[in-house]
């Protein structure tokens, strides 16, 4: 009786990862085939458009933050704010959540900058043109 059982254990096992291999497929062609009209195929597109945009802020403003967190603390604080703040909103979109573009679009401004760069002016003589 043992032995018949034990024959039958790797049958069982076998049996249930072809189950589960079907069933992720037909799951993965599921939401493949989610965006088939034109109206869901051009939200997603501005959605990842979006969520593109976001992950290069982020990007620049993590390096940023990095760059000026020893020389100017304030505006390394600032660029290390806007990064997360534009994380945040790439966690909303990739979970489905609806944002606004007035909340992208201030977390893709970095104008506020100028109020904590607390760096000389760029000399008038600078030759070179690039400022710092």
């Amino acid at each position: 009786m043992k032995m018949l059982t034990n024959s039958f254990w790797p049958s069982r096992i076998g049996g249930a990862i072809i189950l589960l291999a079907a069933a992720t497929s037909l799951n993965a062609c599921s939401s493949i085939s989610y965006a088939t009209s034109p109206s869901e195929q051009s939200k997603l597109a501005t959605q990842t458009q979006q969520i593109q945009k976001l992950q290069s802020a982020e990007y620049r403003d993590d390096m940023n933050a990095m760059t000026f967190e020893d020389n100017n603390q304030t505006l390394g604080n600032y660029y290390a704010d806007k990064g997360a703040k534009a994380h945040k909103l790439i966690d909303e979109l990739e979970e489905g959540h609806e944002v606004s573009p007035l909340e992208i679009d201030q977390v893709l401004n970095n104008s506020d900058a100028d109020k904590y760069d607390q760096r000389p002016p760029v000399p008038l003589d600078d030759e070179i043109g690039n400022g710092y």
